[in-house]
């Protein structure tokens, strides 16, 4: 009898940990992603100008393109508001396209079931719109679709990089932002 308790004991354990584990961590997340691969395509909304669309693959044969993947709830992503915005300044007239895509709520797996749901997906939205129009925020904000499919596309891990080079693939991912990793990367792929 106490042999089936432990049994029970581990597959609990491991049950939970694995429930417990931060997104992205699980299999999948940046895995799904592979450097060298071409990136997946979307086309989304500019939060400054709902009429303005951006489409990823327009960009090719263009500008290397770092996407951002983050929301207002998710304090790692706007920790790095500010660093990230140095970055902007310092490589946007170089061919380089920064962009924010603001995706789910700290989990990409979370959906907005009820009156009280959407309420909170809008007040993130607010927040991060309040950042891009009163100046906090430089770099261009998407709005991922509320099915999340670019930041499904794209591993599903908040606060991560991915950074395409100008023919449209994957030459870098990040589980998590570090300017100082993407600003080595971009160095590589711009003239300065």
């Amino acid at each position: 009898m106490m042999r089936y308790g432990k049994v029970w004991f581990l597959a609990l354990l491991l049950g939970g940990s694995l429930l417990l584990a931060p997104p992205g961590s699980q299999a999948g997340g940046l895995d799904a992603v592979k450097v060298g691969a071409p990136a997946p395509d979307f086309t989304l909304r500019d939060w400054s100008s709902a009429q303005k669309e951006h489409t990823l693959s327009e960009l090719k044969g263009e500008k290397v393109v770092v996407l951002h993947f983050g929301s207002s709830s998710d304090w790692g992503y706007v920790k790095q508001i500010g660093p990230m915005n140095e970055l902007y300044k310092k490589f946007r007239g170089k061919g380089v396209a920064f962009y924010t895509i603001y995706g789910p709520e700290t989990d990409g797996k979370w959906q907005p079931k009820t009156d009280f749901d959407r309420l909170e997906r809008a007040r993130g939205l607010r927040f991060a719109y309040g950042l891009q129009t009163h100046g906090r925020m430089l770099v261009p904000v998407l709005a991922d679709e509320l099915d999340n499919r670019t930041f499904k596309a794209y591993g599903e891990t908040p606060n991560s990089v991915i950074i395409i080079d100008k023919e449209g693939k994957i030459v870098s991912k990040m589980a998590n932002a570090d300017v100082k990793a993407v600003e080595k990367a971009l160095k590589n792929l711009v003239s300065e």
